[in-house]
């Protein structure tokens, strides 16, 4: 039992008449009643013994058991409200840490005598930082091998010293923490602990993600970057020094931190704070185990994946609420791989739910207009209901993250020659044609981007492979690297395959990943032999699904002035495959805007092709500084203007055919993901197709991300060699003949 006691200096003490003893502070609120408090309260002041509290209880009252006075006051002990009195800590000092359970006798060796080293990295002042802390019960000291902690202040968390100060502290096991006070959003944190948070190079790595036109502007005056920002608002530095102070002061008491592994940002001009994780990496060449923590080629096992649900999204094993709090902490600006997550459709719309989130994809800008064309090209998220919207767009952009080449993947250096039969070569999957490839210069001065003609493969030349996985043969083959990553920095010498996204997904687990992307490529493989043929097909019947969000739809499309028709172009693979177009039934322009959907389940490919449309829907609505559109893309702008039913008869229904219904369509009665995608390799080996998957989940991030590769079925960009493109329609009968090249749609897909 403690000698001495006092009450734990965080505490308020009140004695209400005529007995009850009420103690608040911090989230603390209980009310004891007993007699004797009046008597022994008072007493509890860290100068009286428990001994002396019990002698004047039994003075003034000698019928009292001494046993009932020692109970209560060990009571009181047990609880946490009583300490040993400790005179050398600073009271408010001694409040903060009997407020996180800590003694404060403990404060001493935890605390005071802890040491901290503040050092400058850019054009900032520390001066004021460093009394401020002291001000605060932090010792400073120059001598930066003594310090138990350093505090770097910095005008930027990309200047070129902090590698530096990162890979000391890593060396000597020592822990440090950055304050950057400038900007309109000046921030603080993160700390960093080696071998249990992330490095600075793994906020590094994040940093260049999201500061594309710094990244760029950087390429064209390094002795510039990295541009720290020039406002510095006055007050900050004290506002800085009290969370520094206060953060390594939990830290040193609790070893936990406000600031652990975060950086809060503050909004000057709102007033809000923001957290930011920084997500320890492990492939970081710094604190991890760099390229060695990816392995390959490995062989893609399918697991059991059960099915928990079927929305628009698909057939999924988790609920779109729990993807969205496993992953959520992966947005932010500083230091996520998605820069943001924004609904840019009206909150209260219960129809358009679309979201926002960050760049469709990153890429080395050669110029300004490269970089300029991909900061307005955003991946998007789309759903019947906000929170799947929202976990779409948050799911596209990892896909699109975790498909940039970092330089720590597998890869191999060789020839297409030396690869032999494991080698696939790259246009299997882009189908160019011959005449295609013959006038590239002419497709290349269209200056459209979906239609960009690479040049033929040379096998004799070098480059690097990566491993895929053919599901159909249990084996790793190989392509280009480039082929299956975006940026990657050989590919402007290596200009002979293009990467695309076609096939990548994510999933709550990599079967539902693979499923996802498979469909994907049904879809397009669908829409390319249908548009480039002009094929006529049959309407959907919406009202045979009688289903709520298509209901809501058509409201919603009526109200706008518009017409809404879905077709159905399904192909040869049976897997169903919609259409859903919308058109401005009254303007003076059509504004026709379409977009597609695919499933194994009928009623979730019409789901996907509706909220797809909902997604291009803004783009027609009128751009910033009175442009005609709000999505500046000269082939979507061209058809917004051009096209119309009259001069585009096959984007509407055959009226010579019935219109299919969802009974139509029978649904596999699965109830596991695995069979799912059996089923999908039956289907395409059945016609002489390999199934390929290659696995893009990055370590940091976590969640699944495939891309799956079935070469021979189509891309619906502008590619034209001998295939499925011109076999599949007279297979189905839709064409007598198949279309010569020369014949085929002259526009260009451009979604």
């Amino acid at each position: 039992m403690i000698e001495r006691p006092r009450f734990a200096p965080h505490l308020h003490v009140h004695l209400i008449p005529p007995h009850d003893l009420v103690l608040t502070g911090g989230m603390l609120k209980t009310r004891m009643p007993h007699s004797l408090w009046p008597v022994i309260v008072p007493m509890i002041d860290g100068v009286h013994t428990v001994d002396d509290i019990v002698d004047a209880v039994i003075e003034r009252q000698p019928d009292i058991d001494p046993t009932t006075v020692y109970t209560l006051i060990f009571q009181l002990e047990q609880k946490g409200y009583l300490e040993e009195n400790a005179p050398d800590v600073p009271i408010s000092l001694a409040a903060v840490a009997t407020s996180v359970g800590v003694r404060t006798a403990q404060v001493s060796e935890r605390v005071l005598d802890r040491t901290v080293h503040v050092v400058a990295v850019g054009d900032v002042d520390i001066d004021m930082l460093k009394d401020g802390l002291s001000r605060n019960g932090l010792r400073t000291i120059e001598e930066a091998e003594r310090a138990d902690v350093t505090v770097v202040v910095t005008d930027d968390y990309l200047s070129s010293g902090l590698d530096a100060i990162n890979r000391d502290h890593l060396q000597r096991g020592k822990p440090w923490v950055m304050v950057r006070p400038n900007g309109l959003d000046p921030m603080v944190g993160p700390l960093i602990v080696p071998g249990a948070t992330a490095c600075w190079e793994c906020l590094a790595e994040r940093q260049r993600h999201n500061r594309d036109l710094d990244m760029f502007l950087g390429q064209h005056a390094p002795e510039h970057f990295p541009f720290p920002e020039r406002v510095e608002l006055p007050g900050f530095m004290d506002l800085a020094t009290g969370r520094i102070a206060s953060a390594l002061t939990l830290w040193f008491l609790t070893d936990r931190s406000p600031l652990l592994g975060t950086i809060l940002s503050m909004d000057m001009i709102g007033g809000d704070q923001h957290r930011h994780a920084v997500v320890r990496r492990p492939q970081c060449p710094a604190c991890g185990e760099g390229a060695s923590v990816l392995h390959g080629p490995d062989r893609v096992e399918l697991a059991p994946s059960p099915r928990m649900s079927a929305t628009d999204a698909g057939y999924r094993s988790s609920t779109p609420e729990q993807i969205y709090e496993r992953y959520r902490h992966h947005v932010s600006n500083v230091s996520g791989v998605v820069s943001m997550l924004e609904r840019i459709t009206d909150p209260s719309d219960a129809v358009q739910h679309v979201y926002l989130s960050g760049q469709n994809m990153a890429t080395k800008y050669g110029s300004f207009d490269n970089l300029r064309r991909e900061l307005r090209s955003a991946s998007c998220g789309k759903g019947t209901t906000d929170i799947q919207a929202r976990v779409s767009g948050l799911c596209e952009a990892i896909e699109r993250y975790s498909g940039v080449y970092r330089g720590d993947e597998y890869v191999r250096e060789a020839t297409m020659e030396e690869l032999g039969g494991e080698a696939l070569h790259p246009n299997d999957l882009m189908r160019f044609s011959d005449r295609q490839f013959d006038e590239r210069d002419i497709w290349l001065g269209r200056d459209h981007k979906f239609a960009i003609v690479p040049y033929r493969m040379d096998p004799t030349v070098r480059m690097s492979w990566s491993p895929v996985w053919s599901l159909t043969n249990d084996c790793p083959r190989w392509l280009p690297t480039g082929q299956l990553y975006y940026s990657y920095p050989k590919a402007a010498n290596e200009f002979y395959y293009i990467p695309d996204s076609n096939g990548a997904s994510t999933g709550a687990t990599r079967e539902e990943a693979i499923l996802q992307g498979f469909l994907e490529l049904v879809e397009r493989d669908a829409v390319a032999t249908w548009w480039y043929n002009r094929t006529r097909q049959p309407g959907v019947d919406l009202a045979s699904y009688d289903d709520p969000y298509v209901h809501a739809m058509r409201r919603r499309q009526h109200e706008l002035g518009r017409e809404l028709w879905v077709l159905d172009v399904t192909n040869d693979l049976g897997i169903p495959v919609f259409m859903a177009f919308s058109r401005d039934a009254k303007g003076p322009r059509e504004n026709i805007t379409f977009a597609p959907g695919a499933h194994i389940d009928p009623r979730i490919a019409l789901l996907r092709a509706l909220t797809e449309l909902n997604q291009m829907m803004p783009g027609i609505q009128p751009g910033p500084n009175g442009q005609e559109y709000a999505f500046d893309d000269p082939q979507a702008i061209d058809w917004w203007r051009t096209a119309t039913i009259t001069n585009q008869p096959y984007i509407v229904p055959d009226a010579r055919l019935a219109a299919t219904k969802r009974e139509d369509y029978s649904v596999p009665q699965t109830t596991d993901l695995r069979e799912d995608i059996m089923m999908a390799r039956d289907i395409v080996e059945r016609r002489g197709l390999e199934f390929l998957v290659h696995d893009q989940t990055r370590p940091d991030v976590g969640m699944p991300v495939v891309k799956v590769i079935v070469p021979g079925l189509r891309h619906f960009w502008a590619r034209f060699a001998p295939g499925r493109l011109y076999d599949v329609p007279v297979a189905t009968g839709r064409l007598a003949a198949p279309t010569a090249e020369m014949d085929l749609n002259p526009i260009a897909m451009f979604i």
